[in-house]
């Protein structure tokens, strides 16, 4: 299985177009949060309406590649239909915003309860609220990934299925390597972190720093996307070819359009 993830980003003919244009988006949506805190409110509300549409499109493309976890061998697939790959994206951004929304509401409870004051009350809010967001971060790929599969997004929150998925030795595995994939990463943003403030800014150092960087953060999505996605997709929707499902895989249906 982590030898498939690792192999993955570099299968296919076009692998060198979809390195460009997944790091290109990523580069610029760093360089526009860096560049936007500088300027007026109005121009960094149009600056952040951008930002938001390049990570949709990244999280969209992401999703192409879970609707391929059922399939033991294929190339990752294009950056192509725009409007389907944002709608994807968006789709897999107000997924996670509704299963982090009951720890955010907790949160704001504490914070009116506690009044900044620490009591017992409110760490036991803390303890359960941290609780649960382990919880549904553990829940959340598998959730994506069935969405990715069946093409519709209440397969998000279709809890059964999604139970049998994180039920398996192969997920808890899969979810361990991208853990650790995502710990390079921040380890990579937190260093672009102190070049930006140590050096001044967005000089030479930062931006040599983030061309280089940013194609292998991008791999490593593409990895935790590929790992994930194949560590759940056995229980999930499981494919019969004696009774073809009406429902078509996210990436299939965005190439057959």
């Amino acid at each position: 299985m982590i030898v498939d993830a690792l192999k993955y980003p570099f299968r296919g003919d076009d692998r060198a177009r979809t390195f460009g244009i997944g790091s290109a988006l990523m580069i610029l949506t760093v360089l526009l949060v860096q560049v936007g805190r500088s300027l007026s409110s109005v121009i960094f509300l149009l600056a952040f309406v951008v930002i938001l549409t390049m990570l949709a499109a990244v999280f969209g493309y992401l999703v192409r590649c879970m609707s391929q976890a059922q399939g033991a061998t294929c190339d990752p697939p294009d950056f192509d239909q725009p409007k389907r790959l944002l709608i994807q994206g968006a789709s897999a951004i107000a997924i996670a915003l509704a299963y982090f929304l009951v720890p955010f509401v907790l949160i704001l409870i504490e914070l009116v309860l506690s009044g900044g004051a620490v009591t017992g009350l409110t760490v036991a809010m803390t303890l359960f609220t941290y609780l649960l967001l382990l919880i549904e971060l553990f829940l959340l790929p598998v959730a994506i990934t069935n969405y990715a599969i069946t093409d519709d997004i209440r397969a998000a929150f279709d809890f059964k299925t999604i139970a049998s998925g994180v039920a398996t030795g192969t997920y808890v595995v899969s979810f361990l390597i991208a853990f650790v994939c995502t710990i390079l990463m921040r380890v990579m943003e937190i260093v672009r972190g102190i070049i930006h403030v140590s050096f001044g800014g967005m000089g030479v150092l930062f931006l040599v720093f983030t061309l280089i960087t940013t194609p292998i953060a991008f791999y490593l999505y593409m990895v935790n996307a590929r790992v994930l996605s194949r560590g759940c997709a056995n229980a999930l929707s499981p494919s019969n070819p004696e009774e073809p499902s009406d429902k078509t895989p996210a990436g299939d249906n965005v190439a057959g359009n």
